[in-house]
């Protein structure tokens, strides 16, 4: 399960729409400038973050973000609707649990208290360009 500052209920019916996916090593997840409509997080292994950028003098790009087992990933784009700045890869056989905005959505619509809690760190996001200060991590059982 994974906390975002929401009601039990609600996390319990989010529950049921997170959908599990491994990538083995070196594969790519999503790319820089992809639509940023999944939420991300890892259950086993390891995930890069990259920019889209390279240096003549380097042969790989820019390394921003090393994650590991409890980390999530794709806030930002997640929570902004913007695409994405980075992209990300499995550095070893990795398992993450994803969450679809299309589906979450259909589940908050149900619970009013909880979409303004959503459209609050929407707000924050993209006011502040940042995902600083959102509490978004799995909760391993």
């Amino acid at each position: 399960m994974f906390r975002l500052n929401f009601s039990e209920k609600f996390l319990n019916k989010t529950a049921l729409i997170l959908k599990e996916r491994k990538y083995g090593p070196e594969e790519v997840i999503y790319h820089p400038n992809d639509k940023g409509s999944m939420l991300y997080f890892i259950l086993k292994g390891s995930v890069e973050l990259y920019l889209p950028v390279k240096n003549p003098s380097e042969s790989e790009f820019p390394i921003v973000s090393s994650l590991k087992k409890g980390d999530s990933f794709g806030i930002y784009s997640f929570f902004s609707g913007k695409f994405r700045e980075t992209g990300a890869i499995s550095k070893q056989v990795t398992s993450v649990v994803m969450l679809e905005l299309q589906d979450f959505m259909n589940v908050i619509k149900n619970f009013e208290e909880d979409y303004e809690v959503f459209c609050m760190m929407k707000d924050k996001v993209n006011l502040s360009n940042s995902t600083f200060g959102l509490d978004v991590k799995v909760r391993m059982k």
